[in-house]
Parts: structure tokens; sequence; C-alpha cells
């Protein structure tokens, strides 16, 4: 959120009722959702065109299944030493045989950050 918002870019946190209290810089769209963590995340994916995932425990791999389920495109860095590296070794292509969306894995958060910043034309993601 720090870098992102000095580097000018539009930041909106999705904040669960637990770290509603927290200082964000002033220049950051705050919404307070009132909802514990994962029911945070339903807002957070269905609001986004695109699913970014720099690494993360259990909270993050239910965002990268519920982005996958909703089709939103899925951008997933690899090598972060934490649990969420698990992804890409399990689910290599597709997350299940409907082949919803294909995740791109990275091992470079450039790469990463590169995808990520690229215009995202014609995303119309509602899957299932």
């Amino acid at each position: 959120v720090d870098e992102a918002s000095k580097r000018g870019l539009e930041v909106i946190v999705f904040l669960p009722i637990e770290r509603e209290d927290i200082d964000l810089p002033v220049n950051v769209i705050r919404v307070n959702t009132g909802c514990e963590f994962r029911c945070r995340s339903v807002m957070l994916v269905r609001s986004s065109d695109v699913l970014v995932s720099l690494g993360g425990e259990v909270g993050t791999m239910i965002e990268i299944f519920m982005a996958y389920a909703m089709g939103k495109p899925l951008l997933v860095l690899n090598h972060t030493g934490l649990s969420s590296d698990v992804i890409a070794r399990a689910f290599p292509e597709y997350i299940d045989q409907r082949k919803v969306i294909k995740p791109k894995y990275f091992d470079s958060p450039e790469e990463l950050a590169k995808e990520a910043c690229k215009p995202q034309v014609g995303i119309r993601a509602s899957y299932g």
C-alpha cells in the first residue's frame, strides 16, 4: 500500500473489521467492510479486475480459489516462502476440470508487476 501510494497509483484497501482502526496514507481509498477477514475477501475479489497474489497463508489461498471460481485473471508470485507457494505445484495449469482461467505464475516480482500494470482490455469476469 505504502509503495504503490508513493508512486501515485490509486490504492483501495478493503479492511476487515479487526483492522478498521489502522492509519492509511491520506490518498488511499479506505473501505471499512464491517466483515471479518474471509467475508472481506468476497468483496475484495468480486470488485477486482485481476487478482495479484504476492504470497500468503490460507486467506490468500481462499482469495486465489475465489478469483478462479469468478473467472478473474490470476497473477501469482512463486517462491515467497509462504504457504501459498503450493498453489503452482498443485495446479500448474488449471485449478479444476472446468478450466475457467489459467493462472499465470511468476518467479520474479518485477515480471509480475509488469504484467499486473498492463492494461486489462475486455475483462468480463463473472463465471459461476
